[in-house]
């Protein structure tokens, strides 16, 4: 089992964004999400990608969280990726979906090598109802965000953890476009990259990596290997090697580790994932 260490955080006094314990009942309350939008049409259900690729829901969203720089009020429109991911943990079971691991051992393995300390501010981004934040709570790191488009997926989090879903910063929004107001010792990536077959979308990527893991904090992404699959979930991915995933985060991330990983799905197929570990470094 990983163990976080206990030496000081240079980052203790930055905003940890936790919400205060309220559980009125044996069943724990909701958090709040960051980012949560309210949507303004009524009888509005999450239709999958491929049906209904055009049709764009628009929601009123409300004064900006603790995570967002304050800015004036606006609307955004719901994308095809947002409803495709809605509707793939709204209408599947999450311990039977293809990249489900009950128990993420490269990953925590990845996390505990950096030796951080336990007050370490670490994001898991695309986290959706993944099981790395229980083990990261459970190893005694105190400071972990979960960050997901899906407000389905996060919510499956928040009913498994009970009360100790309190202690984690639940942020709803695209990694693409969010604005991080805070630097994280740790970023984590089991989930996204490998969706980014649009190098726009690689470029803002790496551009909010860049803002939110300072100098010396650490990049952990796993991306489906060269020989891993062509697709996930109905949609294309961009394969990866050592190579190509160091390209795309380019000479501001120094790489430290590469290893691979034969993932075994809940329905017995094998999936290759290439798992980098960079460190920060200052921009030249």
């Amino acid at each position: 089992m990983p163990r976080a260490t206990t030496t000081s955080n240079t980052n203790t006094d930055e905003s940890t964004g936790r919400y205060p314990t309220d559980i009125s009942s044996s069943l724990p309350a909701r958090p709040q999400i960051r980012d949560k939008r309210q949507i303004s049409l009524a009888a509005v259900t999450c239709l999958g990608a491929t049906s209904h690729p055009g049709l764009l829901m628009e929601l009123d969203l409300p004064e900006p969280a603790p995570d967002n720089p304050p800015g004036p009020p606006y609307t955004r429109m719901v994308t095809s990726i947002e409803r495709h991911w809605e509707s793939v943990y709204q209408q599947n079971d999450d311990e039977l979906v293809g990249w489900f691991q009950a128990y993420p051992a490269l990953s925590l393995r990845m996390v505990q090598d950096c030796t951080v300390s336990a007050d370490a501010p670490i994001v898991d981004v695309g986290g959706g109802s993944s099981r790395l934040v229980d083990h990261l709570l459970q190893a005694g790191y105190t400071d972990v965000s979960v960050l997901d488009l899906s407000p389905t997926a996060l919510h499956l989090a928040q009913k498994r953890l009970g009360a100790r879903s309190q202690h984690v910063a639940w942020i709803e929004a695209d990694v693409t476009e969010h604005r991080f107001a805070r630097k994280y010792r740790i970023w984590h990536d089991r989930a996204v990259m490998h969706f980014l077959v649009d190098p726009q979308d690689e470029v803002r990527y790496v551009e909010r990596l860049r803002h939110a893991i300072p100098t010396g904090g650490h990049a952990i992404i796993a991306t489906f290997a060269p020989d891993g699959p062509q697709r996930c979930s109905g949609l294309p991915v961009k394969r990866h090697s050592a190579q190509s995933m160091s390209q795309v985060l380019g000479a501001g991330f120094e790489p430290v580790r590469f290893e691979y990983e034969r993932h075994r799905t809940p329905s017995g197929s094998e999936q290759s994932f290439i798992y980098g570990w960079f460190r920060r470094a200052r921009d030249s």
